[in-house]
């Protein structure tokens, strides 16, 4: 019945010979048109916000969850805009201040300066309690910047979120023109090109930043587009473009602390290097994705299902001429690399953004239209039943093999796919064949006998998804009475490995077990 009541909330919905969305999953409308919206937020009280690229307005939508409306009036328009056609000049990025609820506070990016010679700019509004959804008079305030930009007008990144820490972190590309000229501004931390800065809200230097009285948090970037934090352990991840010719690839980079650097300079490269000076990305998409917008699922929300579409997963849209949205798993007990990604929805324009939205459904704004992706229920008559397989164990350097070969579900014909990940343990293995149903990699070597988590998900096509985990410890072979000499295995009758390292197993396996408990408690899908 509630997901009924969810389904008939909107006056229109999405005409799906235009665009798509896996199965199990509907698109409705929420504004159409809009005017070449660029970034949304959604503000504290649940409304949607959005930025229009070419006139330099900021829009409202009210009830965007229940009656979408358009309000007819812009919250604001920026002033000393400056825009051309085919550049990337105009108004992008928005967000809103931690203390929002009581300082009203709202920050733009948008570029200025002259055509000539822009620069970027951010800029913050306060809403009036008195008139709400219109700035107050004369609040207009440049917090940071102006920015020198290049002559070209290209590759401004000009995303921005607050993260976690409260600090206002921005996007900056390159400025575009020639590989040397670009890589020389992203790689040099006396520029502000090319960069994700972190800044306090008031457009101040933190004092803890990687160098004391700079901006830069990271550098090495061509056209950050996206920048969206794991709730799992507020690290940041930021999606650039890579170069289209000669083509390399687009990037998804994890921004796991500060000072980082990842690679683009002045040879034209991007994706993974053979420099140590570099960080290599998360995950690398096919050159021409233009990645742009990302998001994780919200913490609390339970509206996608929890299987394969919350924990572990980011999305990210795509600015090709065919916009994309892509749900890309995440490997390992800290998330840390992609493990393959995956279409979730596709558009006849470009993605330029996407938000999670109070009622735990995506919002997805291409230039002409915004979306809702909601939750609409498997469209088959069964889910399918994962099965890892059992637990067991495997001495270090050896070959293992993890099957769902196990796996079913009850409708006939229907093909289920599979993809592994490794969830739990240290250290992280790099799996092989990770999106079949049986998964492998090399025990690694430990110095104690270690026990690593995977999860299997499984989905049948038809929206249906399940998963299940398994447990695999690692032997340290090299300790008194280390190895398996064809004994029990974990999660098996006496499957507790003795010898050194006896007692670090057992507290692994009740933190694993733990873990598994309340993973299966809190995260089944409803229904």
């Amino acid at each position: 019945m509630t997901r009924l009541l969810l389904a008939c909330v909107f006056v229109f919905s999405a005409a799906l010979n235009a665009q798509s969305v896996i199965p199990g999953f509907t698109l409705d409308i929420v504004q159409d048109p809009v005017s070449q919206a660029r970034c949304l937020a959604f503000s504290p009280d649940g409304r949607l916000w959005y930025t229009e690229f070419a006139s330099g307005q900021i829009r409202i939508i009210t009830s965007p969850t229940t009656t979408p409306t358009l309000l007819a009036t812009p919250f604001a328009t920026v002033s000393a805009f400056v825009t051309s056609p085919g550049t990337d000049m105009g108004l992008h990025g928005i967000a809103f201040d931690p203390a929002f609820s009581t300082n009203r506070f709202v920050y733009v990016a948008h570029t200025s300066g002259t055509l000539g010679n822009p620069t970027l700019v951010i800029k913050r509004f306060t809403e009036d309690t008195g008139t709400p959804n219109t700035a107050t008079g004369g609040s207009e305030t440049i917090v940071f910047g102006p920015i020198a930009m290049t002559a070209s007008g290209q590759r401004h990144g000009a995303r921005i979120t607050f993260g976690p820490d409260g600090k206002l972190y921005v996007s900056v590309g390159d400025g575009g023109g020639a590989f040397s000229a670009s890589g020389v501004r992203a790689q040099d931390n006396a520029q502000n090109l090319g960069k994700i800065l972190r800044l306090e809200s008031s457009g101040a230097i933190p004092t803890d930043n990687p160098t004391s009285g700079n901006p830069v948090f990271a550098r090495g970037l061509r056209n950050p587009r996206g920048i969206a934090f794991n709730p799992a352990d507020n690290v940041p991840f930021v999606t650039d473009s890579g170069n289209d010719s000669p083509a390399t690839v687009d990037e998804l980079n994890r921004v796991s602390q500060g000072a980082l650097n990842f690679g683009w300079d002045v040879s034209g490269l991007s994706g993974d290097q053979t420099n140590a000076s570099f960080t290599n990305s998360a995950y690398s998409f096919t050159a021409g994705t233009l990645p742009s917008g990302a998001a994780f699922y919200p913490t609390g929300a339970s509206n996608f299902p929890a299987d394969g579409f919350r924990t572990g997963i980011v999305y990210v849209g795509g600015e090709s001429a065919s916009g994309r949205v892509f749900r890309v798993v995440l490997n390992g007990a800290n998330s840390a690399t992609g493990v393959t990604s995956k279409q979730f929805a596709s558009f006849t324009q470009p993605v330029f953004d996407l938000k999670f939205g109070p009622d735990g459904m995506m919002y997805i704004a291409t230039t002409g239209t915004i979306y809702r992706a909601r939750f609409s229920g498997n469209q088959s008559t069964n889910d399918p039943v994962a099965n890892a397989g059992p637990d067991t164990s495997f001495n270090e350097g050896t070959n293992v093999t993890l099957s769902a070969g196990l796996s079913s579900d009850a409708d006939v014909g229907t093909t289920l796919t599979f993809t592994w990940r490794q969830v739990g343990g240290s250290p992280t293995v790099a799996l092989t064949n990770a999106t079949t149903v049986n998964a492998s990699f090399t025990a690694p070597q430990v110095t104690f006998n270690q026990v690593l988590t995977f999860e299997v998900i499984v989905e049948d096509g038809f929206g249906g998804v399940d998963s299940d985990f398994v447990l695999i410890t690692i032997n340290d072979t090299s300790a008194p009475g280390g190895g398996d000499d064809g004994g029990s295995t974990v999660g098996e009758e006496g499957g507790c490995v003795a010898g050194q390292g006896a007692l670090p197993v057992v507290l692994a396996m009740l933190i694993a077990a733990l873990w598994f408990v309340r993973k299966r408690n809190t995260g089944r899908r409803e229904v």
